[in-house]
């Protein structure tokens, strides 16, 4: 209906959620306190469901081989429209085309959307799940702000993360053979954008308005001009802007997105011929 177009950025959303938590650690000490390991906690996508099934199917520790713990999970779980953030719907976002200066990128005003992501500590001593809080938690207060570049346009936009709520949850029961399953769990929301198609098209290198007599302003085919403005972009052989047409050159080797000024050239017609 509307036409093929995919930025993959709810891709990119997810992946730049999940790269904030994969340097989480936890470290193990002696009875002196002296440290004598220290692990890399595993992140996955996944909900956390998923992991306490794997991790309840061998209850009596026969196996030789079980998932191990710590481990960090994460997943979307929904999205919203955040009407607060709307921006003026026919604004646009423009830039010059890296691959060829000839054309503009354009692309209009994102449609805010702020996403719920969760993520999961899931651990066998209350201490591991105690490091990774305090690894987490005080790098947002509430927020955490990222910086991302979304679109072809390559214009960074910040992402706003904010810690919604933290819950602890001790699933020890049992006889002490049972395992223990310590699971934190952090609700967080992101403030994100999703775009449009982006549109391609020519530079402007010249614009011309015409003055007209108010009177006749219904029947431009026989109302003369009393004036005629043109402008186009102006640029020394050096690189240098300017605003005089004598020194300018061509304005085909002027790019789009170097430095020039603008040449006005206005014509009068004094005698209602207009040209």
């Amino acid at each position: 209906m509307f036409g093929f177009f995919h930025a993959d950025l709810l891709r990119k959303y997810t992946i730049a959620f999940g790269t904030l938590f994969n340097e989480i650690y936890v470290e193990r000490r002696n009875n002196s306190g002296a440290r004598v390991k220290t692990l890399k906690v595993p992140l996955a996508y996944g909900p956390k469901e998923k992991f306490i099934v794997r991790e309840a199917q061998d209850p009596d520790l026969n196996r030789k081989i079980s998932m191990s713990l710590p481990r960090l999970s994460f997943e979307r779980t929904g999205m919203f429209y955040d009407g607060e953030r709307k921006l003026s719907s026919t604004m646009r976002d423009v830039v010059v085309d890296v691959s060829n200066e000839d054309n503009l990128i354009t692309q209009f005003t994102p449609v805010p959307y702020t996403l719920n992501y969760t993520l999961s500590a899931m651990t066998h001593y209350a201490e591991d799940g105690d490091q990774i809080a305090e690894q987490i938690i005080p790098y947002f207060t509430p927020e955490y702000t990222i910086s991302m570049k979304l679109t072809e346009t390559g214009i960074s936009r910040d992402i706003p993360i904010t810690l919604e709520s933290v819950a602890l949850d001790d699933a020890y029961e049992g006889n002490f053979e049972d395992r223990r399953l310590v699971i934190w769990t952090f609700n967080f929301l992101m403030k994100g954008w999703l775009f449009g198609p982006v549109s391609k098209r020519g530079v402007i290198t010249e614009s011309t308005v015409n003055s007209y007599i108010p009177e006749f302003i219904n029947d431009y085919s026989n109302t003369p001009k009393i004036s005629k403005l043109v402008v186009t972009p102006g640029q020394l052989a050096n690189g240098a802007p300017t605003s005089n047409a004598s020194l300018t050159i061509a304005r085909d080797q002027i790019a789009a997105n170097s430095t020039w000024n603008y040449i006005e050239v206005k014509t009068d017609y004094n005698d209602g011929v207009g040209g």
